[in-house]
């Protein structure tokens, strides 16, 4: 009986027949002894299997490199190195930044105003505060004009005064055509008594015993007693001199103030033909709308004036001009505009 045990030579050609793997082409190699190839192919996926996993492993392994030294990157940016790719150009460098710091500190120094030029926007301020005082004095019920008829009222009461002369007129014709014999007398006589009570309900003050509203009349006299009750309360706060062109000054701290809307206000207050000009409610409100502007600016402009005031009192010195200084500061204000 045989054995079954294989044979060194039987072993030896197993060897030579098993299929090889080309590394360098990455392709299955045919077997040496002209066997068929399809018995290596197991082994063969396996291996491509293997490179495909190692290929991935070492992709994620690449980014994740790159990932840290992108970081590394960053940190050393905001170290103050150099940036690897634009060489001898230090992005973040504390002298830099020590330089720009005492270069805006310097122009800070240079743009802060001496002692003497404070002591020159000082008296401005106090001069301008001293101009435009009037404006504190303002009435705002005596320019507002709450009580004033409005339109609606006098044209119902206009409207009543037209009907009852409409039936003044009627009765009135009447009354003269029974003169000529053409109405009864009787007639005529009721018709003279209806008209007169027609004429006086239009026209007389007794209208006020029988209706409560009022007449025409009195509409119109509180009409003209609230407008002149509020011009002169704008003369006297314009005086002379004017004070509307004054509190144009004040735009600095109350830029309404420069709204076209009270230019011509402005121009006429400076040519004192402004009491010329105002006549009507409209104009009026008009003039109370600048003055509350104004006032605004005022109190802005005097509670920055006693800020700095006091603050320099609180540093040791006084803000206030002598008699030679605050000459020649008028004088260079008057030879500013010709110049």
């Amino acid at each position: 009986m045989a054995s079954n045990k294989p044979q060194p030579d039987q072993v030896r050609t197993a060897i030579k027949t098993r299929p090889t793997l080309d590394t360098r082409s990455g392709q299955q190699g045919a077997p040496e002894d002209g066997g068929d190839s399809r018995a290596g192919l197991p082994a063969h996926n396996d291996k491509v299997g293997n490179a495909a996993a190692l290929e991935s492993i070492s992709s994620t392994e690449d980014r994740h490199q790159a990932a840290r030294q992108a970081r590394r990157k960053l940190v050393d940016r905001r170290a103050g190195d150099e940036d690897p790719q634009y060489p001898g150009i230090n992005r973040r460098s504390d002298q830099d930044r020590r330089n720009r710091q005492g270069n805006k500190a310097s122009e800070s120094r240079d743009k802060s105003p001496t002692r003497q030029e404070m002591k020159v926007q000082q008296h401005r301020k106090k001069k301008l505060l001293a101009g435009c005082e009037p404006v504190m004095g303002l009435n705002y019920d005596t320019l507002a004009m709450d009580d004033y008829p409005s339109n609606e009222v006098v044209a119902r009461a206009r409207k009543d005064r037209d009907q009852w002369i409409a039936i003044c007129s009627l009765f009135g014709s009447i009354f003269l055509f029974g003169f000529t014999g053409i109405v009864p007398a009787l007639i005529a006589g009721i018709s003279c008594g209806v008209a007169m009570l027609a004429f006086v309900l239009a026209f007389s003050p007794l209208r006020s015993r029988f209706f409560d509203e009022p007449s025409l009349q009195e509409l119109l006299e509180t009409r003209k007693r609230i407008e002149f009750r509020a011009l002169n309360h704008i003369r006297f706060l314009e005086g002379d001199d004017g004070l509307a062109w004054r509190c144009e000054k004040m735009g600095k701290y109350n830029s309404n103030l420069n709204r076209k809307l009270f230019r011509g206000l402005i121009l006429f207050s400076r040519s004192r033909d402004l009491m010329d000009v105002i006549r009507n409610r409209k104009q009026i409100r008009l003039y109370l709308l600048f003055m509350i502007e104004a006032q605004k600016a005022y109190k802005r402009l005097q509670r920055d004036y006693l800020e700095n005031h006091f603050k320099h009192l609180d540093q040791g010195w006084d803000d206030t001009l002598s008699e030679a200084e605050v000459s020649q500061v008028e004088r260079d204000d008057r030879d500013t505009p010709a110049a």
